[in-house]
């Protein structure tokens, strides 16, 4: 395991306080984004909530108007149906009650056959003349007309005209002096005027804020709304004080949930920003750059203890001296496509570092792991060929080993590839026998010239007598198509002993060597040949084993 030195120390607290800067920047950054959109949004919603409210006002004003109106139709229809809409004395008293009873009414007046008369005599409003020379404009109800007057202080007021025969009116003078005041709220009533036309221009109801009404230039924005009944129109004028100072307070809660989010953006950036580069990306940059080095782990004659070859494993050596587990780059490597480029870099790197090894030992074999997908694609073969040539390996001593972890697809496409390794030399294996998806009928069709039993049966070999009788069965098969057996993760003698008394002829594992560089599998080799075995395995043998020398015995029956 490396150990931080203290360069190493210091570099890893630059990472973290890099990532603690990465993370605040992002959040500080993302907090002004939000708040910013936040106003923005807001500001959007507060415009529109606004505009929607003048419009509301222009059209309450219009209703406003229409609702005295209905109410001065009313009350003299009131009148009309208890026969006092007349000019009797019993008419002008019940007209007079009508007018006191009502606040919006100032007067009545009647003309019938020639007669007329009014709810007060002494009213100074110039009726007569009002109703002879104003002009007058028409409601949808033909029997209903309005025109507009001003009575003696100037104020406006509306004639509220019911015809009620061809000679014979009733007229209700609406006051309209106080109609719009209370439509807009206190914050707004200082920057807005308001009011009512009747037909185009004429005006009968108005509002203007104390400092009189609105200049042109100061006015932003105009809202209309008419009446479906009489002949009246609404216009409201804002200024620009109104539309940027009402409804513009930002609640608080706006502002905690920008932060709040700001806070959840800002650290997925700040986690995006500070991640370190893609695993697969710094293993595509590994085998470009040679840190994908190949490990040799001795394979031996179980029966002389001799090295008889090596299985090429892949190691990730970085440059800071780090080993990447290959638990983590190997599936990586698989799923990304990457898996072609760690097998040329651990053959190129192994010819060469083999070449006088082999010259001075042309026996030795030397094996490497495949998947099936890798041994069923579009040009194995040729690769592989190329790889050979540019590493320098014999063809003759290559062992490819396929797992029996991952499904064989096309057994047709198997059969094919591994006839055409056959003809150049090469020898095919199966690999992880027994643990996978193919079955023994792998066996037969791939033609293979080894089968390598699987760490999960060699663990327990020597305890479990249905794992002895697998591997019992796996040998047999084995002996029957000319194949050698070779078990894999050996780690004591117990386990050589029932593994040679079954008949497995070669292991590799712990218990011989773990996976090594080349300059020490060379040394290992070279003690092998002198010392005839590599380590002892006499130790362990089960009571009344077999002799080795003679047929494999038959473990079947053994608890």
């Amino acid at each position: 395991m490396p150990v931080f030195t203290g360069f190493w120390r210091v570099r890893y607290l630059v990472c973290v306080m890099k990532r603690i800067l990465l993370y605040g920047l992002s959040i500080l950054l993302s907090a002004a984004v939000l708040l910013a959109a936040a106003q923005a949004i807001h500001r959007t919603f507060v415009n529109s909530w606004n505009e929607k409210q003048f419009e509301e006002f222009a059209a309450r004003a219009a209703t406003r108007m229409d609702l005295a109106i209905d109410l001065a139709v009313i009350a003299m229809s009131e009148l009309s149906a208890a026969g006092e809409l007349a000019c009797t004395a019993e008419g002008e008293a019940a007209i007079r009650d009508t007018v006191f009873a009502s606040s919006a009414i100032k007067d009545i007046f009647i003309m019938t056959g020639g007669k007329a008369c009014r709810a007060f005599a002494e009213s100074d409003l110039m009726l007569e003349t009002a109703v002879a020379n104003k002009p007058r404009y028409g409601a949808r109800n033909a029997q209903i007309s309005l025109f507009s007057m001003t009575d003696n202080s100037g104020h406006p007021v509306l004639g509220v005209v019911w015809t009620l025969a061809q000679d014979s009116e009733a007229i209700a003078i609406v006051s309209t002096d106080a109609l719009l005041f209370d439509i807009l709220p206190a914050a707004v009533r200082d920057f807005a005027d308001m009011r009512i036309d009747l037909g185009a221009s004429t005006v009968v109801a108005s509002y203007e804020p104390s400092t009189g009404r609105l200049a042109d230039e100061d006015v932003v924005e105009r809202y209309r709304a008419a009446s479906a009944r009489y002949p009246l129109t609404s216009l409201l004028r804002v200024n620009r004080n109104a539309t940027s100072g009402w409804n513009r307070e930002r609640p608080l809660f706006v502002d905690i949930a920008a932060i709040i989010g700001a806070i959840i953006v800002g650290s997925l950036i700040g986690k995006l920003l500070s991640r370190p580069p893609s695993l697969a990306g710094d293993l595509k940059n590994a085998i470009r750059s040679g840190e994908i080095k190949p490990y040799f782990q001795p394979i031996i004659s179980l029966g002389s203890n001799e090295i008889v070859g090596c299985e090429l494993l892949a190691r990730w050596l970085r440059r800071d001296g780090t080993m990447v587990s290959p638990a983590e780059f190997i599936p990586l490597a698989e799923n990304s496509g990457l898996i072609d480029g760690v097998m040329e870099a651990i053959l190129t790197d192994a010819g060469p570092q083999l070449a006088g090894l082999i010259a001075e030992r042309p026996s030795l074999k030397v094996s490497f792991n495949v998947t099936p997908r890798q041994f069923l694609s579009e040009g194995f073969v040729t690769r592989l060929g190329a790889l050979i040539l540019q590493s320098g390996l014999s063809r003759a001593r290559l062992v490819v080993e396929v797992t029996e972890r991952q499904q064989i697809e096309d057994m047709a496409r198997a059969r094919t590839v591994a006839a055409e390794l056959r003809e150049q030399g090469i020898h095919v294996a199966i690999d992880d026998a027994g643990t996978g998806h193919n079955g023994l009928s792998a066996i037969q069709t791939l033609g293979a010239s080894c089968v390598k039993i699987d760490k999960l049966f060699v663990d327990g070999v020597v305890t479990d007598h249905r794992t002895r009788t697998l591997v019992e069965m796996l040998v047999t098969v084995a002996r029957e198509f000319g194949m050698t057996t070779v078990a894999e993760g050996i780690e004591d003698t117990e386990q050589v002993a029932v593994l040679k008394a079954l008949g497995v002829q070669e292991g590799q594992g712990f218990l011989i060597s773990r996976p090594v560089p080349a300059a020490e599998f060379r040394e290992q080799v070279n003690r092998s040949s002198l010392a005839g075995k590599v380590v002892a395995l006499e130790g362990g043998r089960l009571p009344n084993a077999p002799d080795r020398s003679g047929a494999p015995m038959r473990l079947s029956g053994w608890r």
